[in-house]
C-alpha cells in the first residue's frame, strides 16, 4: 500500500498524504493496473524470443511457406 501510494505521489506531484486525502479507490485500481502493464512490457522488451501465441491457420500459412520455398 505505501508503495502504491509512493508512485501516485510520484506520479501525480503530490505528498502521500495529499493523495491519501483527495485519492480514492479508483486511483489505487488504475495505478495497480498500470504498474502491472509496466511490469509487462518490461518482461517482454527483456525476453524478445517469447513467441506469440498462434493459430492453427498461422501454422499451416507458416508450412505452405516453407514448402513454397522448397519447391523453388
Amino acid at each position: 500500500m505505501m508503495i502504491t501510494l509512493d508512485n501516485l505521489a510520484n506520479r501525480y506531484g503530490f505528498l502521500p498524504s495529499e493523495i491519501m486525502e483527495r485519492g480514492s479507490t479508483f486511483d489505487l485500481q488504475v495505478m495497480s493496473v498500470s504498474s502491472k502493464y509496466d511490469a509487462y512490457m518490461r518482461k517482454k522488451a527483456e525476453e524478445p524470443d517469447v513467441q506469440q501465441e498462434l493459430t492453427q491457420d498461422d501454422m499451416k500459412l507458416m508450412v505452405k511457406r516453407v514448402k513454397d520455398n522448397a519447391k523453388g
